[in-house]
């Protein structure tokens, strides 16, 4: 009956989850700014519906203007472990993240 927001042990930006996705796959890794209207026209131009792509786009401003930042004792409450950080995790599914052929834009 109690809702729990999970979250790692520290807030990151974006630049540390790239830096730590280029450590952990050995391959450089990115974050790009892009405006808003830029990211909607390049997510259209890969195939997502316009509309989508605005709620897309929304929710990450959501997110850069700091609706993620809180960080929370649940995953330790509710499994008596700390949480593990974004860098742990990286290492341990480098595989998952390892580089891919994206091809032309549609």
């Amino acid at each position: 009956g109690r809702t729990y927001v999970l979250t790692g042990p520290a807030a990151i930006t974006y630049a540390d989850v790239a830096a730590e996705l280029s450590a952990a796959t050995g391959a450089p890794v990115a974050f790009v700014n892009l405006a808003d209207g830029d990211a909607v026209q390049a997510l259209v131009a890969r195939g997502l519906p316009h509309g989508i792509a605005e709620q897309v786009v929304a929710v990450f401003a959501m997110l850069r203007r700091g609706a993620a930042e809180r960080v929370t004792d649940a995953v330790e409450t509710l499994t008596g472990r700390p949480p593990r950080d974004f860098a742990a995790f990286a290492r341990d599914h480098a595989d998952h993240f390892a580089p891919v052929s994206l091809g032309a834009p549609r």
